[in-house]
């Protein structure tokens, strides 16, 4: 019976699929009546095609996810999940390009008869037009992603194909929707976090379906319950983002009942059975085959074949809310000046520090990111509680206050100005150069994940081992150097002061995210270099004191160089938007060049601040001279270890590897 239900699984999730797309695209006024010829096959085939890409998509980014976080390398189902993630990479490249054709028939009509104006548009289509373009790079970085599921077997290249499958959903995220009014920078990122997280609750399940054969019974539990964890996050993460999105395409209550509206209503009411059956999943099923064994693998059928096809209803209804208008259409926002048509976003009040504390420009990303950061961290510090474990206070503080500071100035004040403001934007640079990362390092997140997280015994990757991999990587640890963190630093800050970078970084949605992840990883390089340098338990060596100088010199050129400049950086931007506020652009930017030299001297005291404890925390017993333990015994007959700060992570910023000191394991010893 159950291989009687895997083989229907497939047939009905396409059956509600393509019913509940149709009956969505019939409702929402879609006509197939009126098309004739070309245009009638394009509204038919065109949402069928972009349905199976979407599918496919899926079935490839939720399988190498699953593979990464669920499955053992070397094993049956590890083998076959990558041939499924191949086979659904392969239909990805296909409807891709298929989907490529039939949007350049739908954006040309008479074309369809391939003559003459076919042949020479088409490659114009793929190349200088904005759909077209990312028609190109999907399909190009689907056929990219199913050739390495093909040659690729280690884990670790696996994950680099999920990344690079997971970003090939973005480009044509950025087009999928013509506007979003005043609230198109919120409005694009939800999509994307939508629709990356569905796709990986659906290929995941579907994953899960085509492995189940080559699967042991003692080996299904974990793998199921490790997706079940995936489908959780998934599930947070596509309700707050499809939420959001609702609200602003349709904008109103009234327009609640329009078609659009009533469409977006029976997807979420499919988003509620499914966190149900999500529930049932977590609390029942999972628990059933742990106590009952194969007995209960026939619940555990039932519900993949209930959630599958609710999954396949609300991806039905999402292809064909795509070419149903919604009731706020396509109408471009009322914005009153140049600035704000520049900037497309509304220009905020006269900038004082009050108003750089209450204005605020919303980025779904970050205040994901920032609340994820938060809630695993204080779970971890719960968790070691929880065993009798001690963690230091202060480190739990200083992680908190980065990540608020993070949340601050990625969707606070800072964020509404910089668009207006150079010394808006100075201040982003800095802070996610110097100040945010000393915080967030400082608060020792590797080493509280290597001793809240358990460990994996079956070969397979969890948080734990992947943090592990990544902090002992050859080019983490070449880079966490001093001099070679010092480098990527004052390079990141001449690159995005580079003047197409630094116009690309503000005006563009894309280039800021970019400039974000990008600052903050260089600034968390560096000062991880610095203070593991200075650890208690590391040689003493002034390689981090030189680093720390040489940095704060660069930042101090930059700065002067900013505030004692007659030339604006960028007079096509900040000088030809006319605000009708505030100090002139060429004083603004001499103010961030200010900014830029006060900020990188708090870097400096905070970094000497934190050198100046791990030297009065370095054990009496290390010599100077050599960094090595003089071998004092001590009534046990070993080295004398009773100055060395057992279980307080005072080391932890040295430790990488995110293992536990060795006198932690229990209460006693730790205190």
């Amino acid at each position: 019976m159950s291989q009687l239900i895997r083989g229907a699984i497939p047939a009905g999730i396409l059956a509600f699929t393509f019913g509940a797309a149709l009956a969505a695209l019939n409702y929402g006024g879609v006509s197939f009546e009126a098309a004739r010829g070309s245009d009638a096959m394009v509204l038919w085939v065109l949402p069928l095609a972009k349905l199976l890409f979407n599918i496919s998509a899926a079935g490839t980014v939720g399988t190498l996810i699953l593979i990464c976080f669920a499955l053992s390398p070397g094993t049956r189902e590890y083998r076959r999940a990558l041939n499924f993630a191949a086979a659904w990479a392969a239909v990805w490249t296909v409807t891709s390009a298929a989907s490529a054709v039939l949007s350049y028939i739908d954006a040309a009509p008479g074309v369809l008869d391939f003559g003459n104006a076919f042949g020479p548009q088409f490659p114009l289509f793929l190349t200088t037009i904005g759909l077209g373009q990312t028609w190109s790079v999907t399909t190009l970085i689907a056929a990219t992603v199913a050739l390495g599921c093909l040659i690729v077997g280690n884990i670790g290249a696996v994950a680099m194909v999920g990344v690079l499958a997971a970003v090939g959903m973005v480009p044509l995220t950025l087009n999928s929707h013509p506007n979003y009014g005043a609230n198109h920078e919120p409005g694009m990122a939800a999509l994307g976090l939508h629709i990356i997280s569905a796709a990986v609750w659906l290929g995941g399940m579907m994953a899960l379906v085509a492995v189940r054969p080559f699967l042991r019974a003692d080996r299904l539990v974990p793998v199921v319950r490790r997706y079940s964890t995936l489908a959780l996050i998934c599930y947070i993460v596509l309700a707050a983002s499809g939420y959001l999105k609702a609200t602003i395409s349709i904008g109103s209550f009234e327009n609640l009942w329009s078609p659009y509206g009533v469409l977006v209503l029976a997807k979420g009411a499919a988003l509620l059975v499914l966190g149900a059956a999500g529930f049932l999943q977590r609390r029942w099923i999972v628990r059933a085959m742990e106590s009952r064994g194969v007995g209960s693998i026939k619940y555990f059928w039932g519900l993949v074949a209930g959630e599958l096809a609710f999954l396949g209803i609300a991806s039905g209804i999402a292809a064909a809310l795509a070419r149903v208008d919604d009731p706020n259409g396509n109408v471009p926002s009322a914005y009153a000046t140049l600035a704000e048509n520049m900037v497309d976003h509304r220009l905020p009040a006269y900038p004082t520090l009050w108003h750089y504390l209450l204005e605020t420009r919303f980025d779904p990303i970050w205040v994901l990111l920032c609340c994820v950061g938060i809630f695993a961290y204080v779970a971890g510090v719960r968790r070691l509680h929880r065993r009798g474990q001690r963690w230091p206070p202060h480190r739990t503080v200083s992680w908190l206050v980065g990540a608020l500071a993070l949340l601050y100035i990625s969707n606070g004040g800072v964020n509404a100005y910089r668009g207006f403001l150079f010394s808006a934007h100075a201040i982003t640079q800095m802070a996610l150069l110097t100040i945010i990362p000393l915080l967030l390092v400082a608060g020792a997140p590797v080493a509280l994940a290597g001793r809240a997280i358990r460990a994996r015994g079956d070969g397979s990757r969890g948080g734990r081992e992947w943090i592990r991999v990544i902090a002992r990587s050859r080019l983490v640890v070449v880079a966490t150097a001093p001099l070679a963190a010092t480098g990527v630093l004052l390079a990141s800050l001449l690159i995005f002061y580079y003047p197409p970078v630094l116009r690309w970084s503000i005006s563009n949605q894309i280039g800021h995210q970019w400039m974000m992840v990008h600052l903050l990883l260089a600034g968390s390089l560096f000062v991880t270099s610095v203070i593991r340098g200075h650890s208690p338990f590391s040689r003493p060596s002034a390689g981090p004191l030189i680093a720390v100088g040489v940095v704060l010199v660069g930042f101090a050129v930059l700065g002067i160089a900013l505030a004692a400049g007659t030339d604006l950086l960028q007079p096509q931007w900040y000088g030809a938007m006319g605000r009708p506020w505030g100090m002139d652009p060429l004083h603004d930017q001499q103010a961030g060049g200010t900014v830029v030299v006060i900020i990188a001297v708090l870097q400096t005291a905070g970094l000497a601040i934190m050198i100046a404890r791990t030297r009065c925390l370095r054990p009496s017993h290390l010599t100077p001279s050599t960094g090595t333990e003089d071998q004092v015994p001590s009534t046990s007959g070993g080295a004398r270890q009773d100055h060395e700060p057992v279980g307080d992570g005072s080391d932890s910023c040295a430790r990488l590897d995110g293992d536990a000191p060795k006198n932690s394991s229990s209460p006693s010893e730790a205190h």
